[in-house]
């Protein structure tokens, strides 16, 4: 962990075919400690798929696998990030 945190992110959605759709997202991010000791740049990309719950209130029900350095993870969300 660092004193300041610089992140860049990127995601791509698209609807599939009716309420289904899916998306593909990208980052990259960088830590940095209070004597200006900067991390190593931290990559991450992921996946997922999102179902159109209430198609009225744009409201996505979503799952997504990402994978970072050294790490990974599985998500479920509602909503979009932005």
């Amino acid at each position: 962990r660092g004193d300041q945190v610089y992140a860049a992110q990127a995601e791509y959605r698209r609807q599939l075919a009716g309420r289904i759709g899916g998306v593909a997202f990208a980052g990259l991010a960088l830590a940095v400690d209070e004597n200006n000791k900067a991390s190593p740049v931290l990559p991450g990309a992921g996946v997922g798929a999102r179902f159109m719950a209430l198609p009225d209130y744009q409201v996505n029900v979503g799952i997504d696998v990402a994978v970072g350095r050294d790490d990974w993870g599985s998500y479920f969300r509602i909503g979009e990030a932005f």
